[in-house]
């Protein structure tokens, strides 16, 4: 029994979808054969126990159709983001950007007039002052 070099991350990742295809046919053969048991499959095909039983079952819930690669497009296209979505999303996160720089600037001004200021409060903290 020969076994595979390459995980089933790396084979499902790097190689092309009819190559794919064609070991889960394989390895759907060998267990339909009964000749291996399923440890002997999933290692052989570097495939975790649980990728194993899942194609498994992908493969009994739909038969052929179930051994190619399902499209990674969204389902329910309503969850897809415009382009005009997108730009409203960045400027009120640009807003909101701007809102806490105004307020953040209020804070300083706020802590200069009344004669505290950060940096005097941050010097007057710093452990190598002699306060």
């Amino acid at each position: 029994m020969v076994q595979n070099v390459y995980s089933w991350e790396n084979i499902h990742q790097f190689f092309p979808p009819e190559k794919v295809e064609n070991l889960r046919k394989q390895i759907i053969e060998e267990w339909k054969s009964d000749k291996f048991k399923d440890r002997e499959i999933w290692e052989r095909y570097g495939l975790s126990e649980n990728a194993f039983y899942d194609l498994i079952k992908r493969y009994s819930e739909e038969k052929e159709n179930g051994l190619k690669d399902k499209s990674k497009k969204p389902k329910n296209p309503d969850h897809k983001i415009e382009i005009d979505d997108i730009k409203i999303i960045i400027q009120k996160a640009q807003n909101e950007q701007e809102r806490i720089k105004s307020h953040q600037i209020e804070f300083e001004n706020g802590m200069v007039n009344s004669g505290r200021s950060l940096l005097s409060i941050a010097v007057k903290n710093s452990p190598n002052s002699a306060g």
